[in-house]
C-alpha cells in the first residue's frame, strides 16, 4: 500500500478504512459461512479476535497491536487472499475509486452492482467505500462529505449530490411510521446500522399495522436469509412474526375487498 506517512489526511483515511472495515465485518457477523459482501467465516467478529491473540493488552507493544489489527482487518477484506495489499489511496476520496472492481465472488449473473449503488450513494446516501476492494461502506464524517460531492460530479456529470434528500423525502423514522401502513422494519441486534431505524415503539405512534423489530443475536437482514441451523432463536422468532403478519394483512385485504364486492 501507499506510505502513510504523508500527513493528516493519509493518516484520516487510514483511520476511516479501518472503521469502515470493523463496522461492516459487524454488520454481517452471520454465524455461518457468507460472502454476502465478501467472503468470511462463521462468526467472523469472535473469529477475528481469537485471529488477533488473547495476550493483547494495555501492555502490548505498538507493533505487536499494530499486528493484530491487521489481522482483525484482514478477516473482513482479505479472507481469501484476494487483496494484493491494502491499498488505501483507492478509495472514494482518493484515487478515483469508481472503477475499481467489485470482489470476484459476486454473482455475475445479476450484472455489476456498483454503477447503480454509485449512483444512489450520490444522489441520496452519501456513502463512503471503505476497503480496498469497495466491499466496505461508512458514513462519512462531515469534513469529508465535499470530496465525497467532488468525486461523484467526477464520476457524473451533471449529478447533484443530495446529502439530506432521505430526511427531506420521507422525514425522520417517526414521520415513516405515521404515514404508512402495514410495513415491518426490522434490524440486526448486531448490526451497527439499526441505530438508524424507526423508533422501537413504532407500533404505538401509528395505526398499529407499522412495527419494529430488534432481533436479538441477528446481523444485517438475517431475517431476510435462507434459513440456516446455525440461526439464533431470535432470527427465527423473526422470521415466524414477520410471516404471520404478511399472511394476516393479505387474509383482511382478501376480506376488505369481498365485503366491496370486488
Amino acid at each position: 500500500g501507499p506510505d502513510l506517512a504523508g500527513g493528516e489526511v493519509d493518516r484520516a483515511r487510514l483511520l476511516m478504512y479501518l472503521n469502515g472495515a470493523l463496522s461492516t465485518m459487524a454488520m454481517v457477523d452471520y454465524p455461518f459461512a457468507a460472502s454476502f459482501v465478501t467472503p468470511m467465516p462463521a462468526n467472523p467478529v469472535s473469529y477475528a479476535c481469537k485471529a488477533a491473540g488473547s495476550d493483547l493488552d494495555d501492555d502490548s507493544s505498538d507493533e505487536d497491536l499494530l499486528e493484530g489489527l491487521n489481522t482483525v482487518v484482514n478477516v473482513f477484506v482479505n479472507f481469501t487472499g484476494q487483496l494484493s495489499c491494502h491499498n488505501i489511496s483507492k478509495e472514494l476520496i482518493g484515487e478515483s475509486w469508481w472503477g475499481h472492481r467489485y470482489s470476484t465472488n459476486r454473482n455475475k449473473s445479476l450484472g455489476d452492482i456498483s454503477r447503480p449503488w454509485n449512483y444512489q450513494v450520490c444522489t441520496e446516501l452519501i456513502l463512503e467505500p471503505l476497503t480496498s476492494d469497495g466491499d466496505g461502506f461508512f458514513v462519512p464524517p462531515p469534513y469529508v462529505v465535499p470530496d465525497v460531492k467532488a468525486a461523484c460530479k467526477a464520476q457524473f456529470p451533471g449529478v447533484v449530490t443530495r446529502s439530506s434528500w432521505m430526511l427531506e423525502a420521507y422525514g425522520n423514522g417517526a414521520d415513516i411510521v405515521k404515514n404508512t401502513k402495514n410495513v415491518i422494519f426490522s434490524d440486526g441486534e448486531k448490526d451497527p446500522w439499526r441505530v438508524g431505524g424507526v423508533p422501537a415503539d413504532a407500533e404505538k405512534i401509528g395505526d398499529g399495522s407499522v412495527i419494529h423489530i430488534l432481533i436479538e443475536g441477528g446481523a444485517h437482514h438475517q431475517d431476510l436469509r435462507y434459513a440456516n441451523p446455525q440461526d439464533p432463536p431470535g432470527v427465527t422468532a423473526a422470521k415466524r412474526r414477520e410471516s404471520n403478519m404478511i399472511l394476516q394483512w393479505i387474509r383482511n385485504a382478501e376480506k376488505d375487498h369481498v365485503q366491496l364486492g370486488v
